[in-house]
Formats: C-alpha cells, sequence, structure tokens
C-alpha cells in the first residue's frame, strides 16, 4: 500500500495518495499564473499588463526573474512537492470561495 498525505494526523477522509516520483519543480512566469487563476475562476477580468518603470522609480533594480531552488528544502527539511501546481491552485480557490463566501457571477 502507498503512502498519503494528511496520514500521520488520522484522518483518512482525506488522504491524498503520494506519488512514488515527485512532480517536477517548473518556473512559471506571474503572467502565466494569472491566466490559470483567471481560466479556474472562468473570469472575464482583464490581465493588465504596466511597465516595470510605473511602480518602481527610475534606477530602481530588482531582480526581474527568480528561479526558487528547491533543493535545500528536500536536503535539509525531506520536502518533496507532492501536488502539482494546477491542482493545488484549484484547491486553494476552492478554499477561498468556502472560507470567505465568494459566489462567482454567472
Amino acid at each position: 500500500m502507498g503512502s498519503y498525505a494528511g496520514e500521520e494526523a488520522g484522518d483518512q477522509s482525506t488522504r491524498t495518495p503520494i506519488p512514488t516520483r515527485p512532480f517536477l519543480v517548473r518556473e512559471i512566469s506571474i503572467l502565466e499564473l494569472a491566466r490559470m487563476i483567471k481560466r479556474d475562476l472562468a473570469s472575464r477580468s482583464e490581465i493588465v499588463l504596466e511597465p516595470y518603470e510605473t511602480h518602481y522609480p527610475k534606477g530602481f533594480e530588482d531582480t526581474r526573474r527568480r528561479v526558487p531552488d528547491v533543493s535545500k528544502a528536500q536536503k535539509t527539511l525531506g520536502y518533496v512537492a507532492r501536488v502539482p501546481l494546477d491542482v493545488g491552485l484549484g484547491r486553494t480557490l476552492d478554499w477561498c470561495r468556502t472560507t470567505y463566501r465568494v459566489s462567482l457571477a454567472s
């Protein structure tokens, strides 16, 4: 029998099978994430792109691209991603709908 997320808590009603091969961490842009959220919410909202300089003063330098390395979390904490982004995002949006009692306009 395989391992299950949530098994430690003893709540078998919400057990999620843990895959034997963890999901690969992939880079995703904020725009791609915004599109996923818009799609999952069936939103008609417009995604507005604004120039970087609109929100930062001239000459300000910031890292425009971040690619986190989760290998330290894997080695130190034993953390391995077990839920793909699209599934986790869906669960998070469902939780927000329930928690904040947001209804979607049809």
